[in-house]
């Protein structure tokens, strides 16, 4: 009869069939694509490890072989660390062998007589045992390095003015002694014996 409704069953039917058609298929969430990617990575990864192990001569040689090379890449970091490490510490020890160089002696003996003029003794002295120490470098009588001690300096000169004026330094700068007078008067004119004596 016109105008009745068909049964259930068919509407159901053609609704199911109308439904699974591509243009009503909702693509799947994004996290799910890439759920499913990285399991598919994953087992290609396990094939592809499973296949050089067996190529190798087992799980065990391939374990070995993974540690022998995690170990040199180590070893060969940790070189290469070391190497701009003492890079480092070089370039800033030539910066201070070169500031020390560069230091301007008249200033030096300048500010030393200020520091003696307050009553400063040990300032004077060190700023003065300081200057006759680069005068002696530009003099080529000693090597300045920031390495070099008052002990391998006397050693090298040989000269009983300057052991006395680099024993009074340490004990002065090092060992907290107070300067004297004839510290400071001593390490102004020591450039000068040094230089007398060596000539």
């Amino acid at each position: 009869m016109r105008g009745e409704w068909p049964p259930a069953d068919e509407i159901v039917r053609a609704a199911t069939d109308e439904l699974s058609q591509p243009r009503y298929r909702l693509g799947s969430p994004w996290w799910t694509r890439l759920v499913e990617f990285l399991e598919r990575a994953w087992v290609r990864f396990v094939e592809w490890v499973t296949a050089i192990s067996d190529a190798v001569g087992g799980p065990l040689v391939m374990a070995l072989l993974v540690g022998a090379v995690l170990v040199v890449a180590t070893a060969l970091i940790t070189t290469n660390l070391g190497r701009r490490r003492a890079r480092r510490v070089e370039e800033r020890i030539r910066r201070e062998h070169e500031r020390v160089r560069g230091l301007d002696t008249a200033d030096l003996e300048r500010r030393a007589g200020e520091a003696e003029a307050r009553g400063d003794l040990d300032e004077a002295f060190h700023l003065l045992f300081q200057a006759a120490l680069i005068h002696l470098d530009r003099a080529g009588v000693i090597d300045l390095t920031p390495g070099t001690t008052t002990g391998s300096l006397a050693e090298a000169l040989d000269s009983g003015d300057f052991r006395h004026q680099a024993e009074r330094f340490d004990a002065v700068v090092y060992g907290d002694k107070p300067a004297t007078e004839a510290d400071v008067s001593g390490a102004r004119r020591l450039a000068s014996t040094v230089l007398a004596t060596a000539r």
